[in-house]
């Protein structure tokens, strides 16, 4: 079965309002800037992997936030039924 764009909208919207998702990227967030912060100044590659994996999670995060606002845009030019 595919979903509309304002479907799949709904459904991501809910999945990242939903609180125990909020709390797993943010205790993940809250791991990877440990890792940074504990960190020794010679271990430069612990340091750029835990900033890759945050990146990472905020790719995501952007990611997820387009399928949103995609089908928020998506409803809105749809004609009125």
């Amino acid at each position: 079965m595919s979903l509309t764009p304002e479907q799949r909208a709904k459904a991501v919207k809910l999945f990242l309002e939903d609180a125990t998702i909020r709390g797993v990227f943010e205790g993940i967030r809250a791991e990877y800037l440990r890792r940074i912060e504990d960190s020794k100044p010679h271990d430069r590659d612990a340091r750029e992997a835990a900033y890759a994996r945050l990146q990472a999670l905020q790719d995501l995060r952007v990611a997820l936030q387009s399928v949103v606002d995609d089908g928020t845009m998506a409803a809105r030019r749809a004609p009125s039924r």
